[in-house]
Formats: C-alpha cells, structure tokens, sequence
C-alpha cells in the first residue's frame, strides 16, 4: 500500500521531521502517527480540585495538622483574613 503525499507543507514538515531524527520518511511519520495516537489515549490532565485531593490524600496526619494550624494563623475565629 502506498501513500502519496502532495501537499507542499505536510511534505515539507516530514522532510524536516525524518531530517530531525535521522530516519527515513517513511518511519517519522510512523513515529509521529504512533506519538499522536498515544498521546489521545492518555487521560486529559486532571483539574487543580483533583490534584490536591490527591495531595492531601497523601499528607501523613502530622502534615494535615500543619496545613490546619497555617490556616488557623490565616484566618480569625468568624472566618475572616487576619
């Protein structure tokens, strides 16, 4: 099977790729189909609220009392910036 590639630019990009590499045509665009493919089956990038769930899920229990007592020194009793 064959593949005929006629646009200039895409032409252009896998001349520079395979240059880049120091491989064939033929296996840049193999490599950059295989790294495209791989990088759509990786899940999406978790949000922030995600991220330090998992943060805190992983504090020992003297770092949570640590966190707690900053916070203390952050805010008074009515829950305002001290």
């Amino acid at each position: 099977m064959s593949l005929n590639v006629k646009n200039t630019d895409t032409l252009g990009l896998i001349t520079a790729l395979a240059t880049r590499l120091k491989t064939t045509k033929v296996q840049a665009i193999n490599d950059a189909v295989a790294m495209r493919l791989q990088s759509l089956d990786r899940p999406a990038c978790p949000d922030v609220d995600s991220l330090l769930e998992a943060i805190w899920a992983d504090q020992t229990p003297d770092e949570k009392q640590a966190v707690r007592d900053r916070m203390a020194e952050l805010y008074d009793e009515k829950g305002l910036p001290t």
